[in-house]
């Protein structure tokens, strides 16, 4: 074979051994990164509170709520709670000074026994309520009334007493003495203050909120009404009514406020 031969076979082999690299290579497509999933804030399931309805035994998660013995109220730590059934009691429930408290009363209420001379609910730290079924009915539902409730069995005693904190976006506060008393004194180091963003108060003997000298409400949303014997909002402190409703109450101050 020529010489000249010879580097003609020489060049087409290294052409041919280029090509079969190239068609053996095979692109290896970069790995697709596994999904992050970040969930931000509180995740924790809210602690069920319900009622043995065949002993009347009070159950807070999976253990008998009783009575504090120090302060003989049924108290609430700090954390987020969902009524699984209507709740009766025979003392106030307390929120303490150093307790930050989330309430979804689920659809359902939490009634004073009869002859119990307190408040429903003793709020000293913060407490938000909410109502996460409010067009339930039946059970111990007030007559004309749905979802949550807050019923009181003292012609004197509020349903929500605040000397903290209080946020309503839900349910319905009636029966009671007063609908709300927004104290003079708050356990957190400054002034105690209510917030109404939705829900109703409606049907209390003695007036829907009272207002005291150092404390303030602010009304953004949600109903006052149907108090005989005094205002909507009686104020001796500060009221700010950003939106909202307040009709068909009566009493000596005004029908309003």
């Amino acid at each position: 074979m020529g010489r000249n031969a010879k580097g003609l076979l020489g060049i087409l082999l290294g052409l041919t051994l280029v090509l079969v690299a190239a068609l053996g290579m095979v692109a290896t497509p970069a790995r697709a990164m596994d999904a992050v999933i970040q969930v931000q804030g509180d995740v924790t399931a809210a602690i069920p509170l319900r009622m043995d309805g065949d002993n009347l035994i009070l159950k807070k998660g999976d253990a008998v709520w009783i009575k504090d013995s120090g302060t003989s109220c049924y108290v609430l730590e700090s954390g987020s709670y969902q009524l699984e059934s209507d709740l009766v009691v025979d003392a106030e429930i307390l929120i303490g000074s150093n307790s930050t408290v989330i309430l979804d009363l689920n659809g359902h209420g939490i009634r004073l026994a009869s002859g119990t001379d307190a408040p429903v609910i003793e709020v000293m730290g913060a407490c938000t309520l909410n109502d996460g079924d409010p067009e339930c009915v039946g059970g111990g539902h007030p007559t004309g009334f749905s979802g949550g409730y807050l019923l009181g069995s003292s012609a004197s005693m509020p349903g929500v007493h605040i000397g903290g904190s209080f946020t309503m976006n839900g349910g319905t506060i009636t029966g009671n003495g007063r609908g709300v008393i927004v104290a003079d004194v708050s356990n957190l180091g400054n002034a105690s203050a209510f917030t109404m963003n939705g829900g109703t108060i409606k049907g209390n003997n003695a007036g829907g909120v009272l207002v005291q000298s150092t404390s303030s409400f602010i009304l953004n949303g949600g109903t006052i009404s149907g108090h005989l014997n005094s205002a909507g909002v009686e104020n001796f402190g500060i009221f700010v009514m950003n939106d909202g409703t307040i009709y068909e109450n009566k009493g000596f101050v005004a029908g309003g406020v």
